[in-house]
């Protein structure tokens, strides 16, 4: 007897429950909380453009400079300098050394920044408001920028030449690095796209 009785109590208790989690308020008011952190989280997540970050490791440039320096080299180091001589007769011995001295700055110059791999870049960071920035080869850590801070954003165009400038409200420059940190080919985007995220900053192209 007392077994059933348990087992009654139980079975209320589970029905009780039941009616709570399937309660259409209840999965509304989820629906709700889950669309607000949803959309909190797509605010707080800026454009993929303001993100940049690279390291040598990942900029094919620096496997080039150690190819060709040792492409150099190795010439330097093989080429009979007597025999350094041109269809005409002219004849240049002291390339080869030097070649072989500039092969191996290159490629030394090449494999330690791949070793050493260092970083640079930036990105926004929405939480709170700040642009955030990195350059191992300038200034070790990471370096902030208040977006309140920032006034205009000024892009300057010049022979093979894409430099971004930081000003304040009053004018005054902001310390930045003009190059590196930004996307390079990009870098007008990449002004706007910082634009959008704090209205008062202008935007200028020279």
């Amino acid at each position: 007897m007392v077994q059933c009785k348990w087992t009654a109590a139980q079975h209320s208790a589970v029905h009780r429950n039941a009616d709570k989690f399937s309660d259409p308020r209840n999965g509304a008011l989820k629906a709700i909380r889950y669309a607000a952190a949803v959309d909190s989280s797509r605010r707080d997540k800026p454009p993929a453009l303001l993100i940049y970050d690279r390291s040598a490791r990942r900029d094919v440039r620096f496997y080039l400079l150690a190819a060709v320096g040792f492409v150099f080299a190795y010439a330097g180091a093989t080429i009979d300098p007597a025999s350094n001589c041109s269809e005409g007769g002219e004849c240049a011995p002291w390339l080869v050394p030097v070649a072989l001295v500039i092969g191996v700055v290159a490629f030394l110059a090449g494999i330690g920044m791949l070793w050493a791999n260092p970083r640079w870049g930036c990105r926004v960071d929405l939480s709170t408001r700040m642009l955030v920035w990195w350059n191992d080869n300038l200034a070790p850590g990471e370096h902030r920028i208040p977006l309140d801070l920032i006034g205009t954003v000024r892009v300057k165009y010049g022979t093979d030449e894409r430099d971004i400038f930081l000003l304040d409200r009053q004018g005054q420059p902001i310390s930045f690095p003009r190059d590196e940190v930004t996307p390079y080919t990009r870098r007008e985007d990449w002004a706007r796209a910082l634009a959008a995220q704090a209205p008062h900053i202008k935007v200028e192209i020279l």
